[in-house]
């Protein structure tokens, strides 16, 4: 699963927050890319101090894949 969906993540980028001071913007393109996003990157803000200031928005942005279509932490 590690390798399917780390190529699932098309891009990530860094702008400043609305609310927390840096939102995390990254798009995926199929399901498989939430496993980095909720299991990986989640992970590791957790107890990291940073939590409270960053959001991440994933978003599937493959039309034809509809299982996932957005995830927010």
């Amino acid at each position: 699963i590690n390798t399917l969906s780390s190529q699932a993540i098309e891009s990530v980028s860094l702008r400043p927050g609305d609310g927390k001071a840096v939102l995390v913007e990254i798009e995926m393109v199929n399901a498989a890319g939430v496993y980095q996003v909720d299991n990986l990157l989640k992970a590791k803000l957790r107890d990291s101090g940073l939590e409270s200031h960053i959001r991440i928005v994933a978003v599937n942005t493959k039309a034809d894949d509809e299982l996932v279509e957005r995830i927010e932490l």
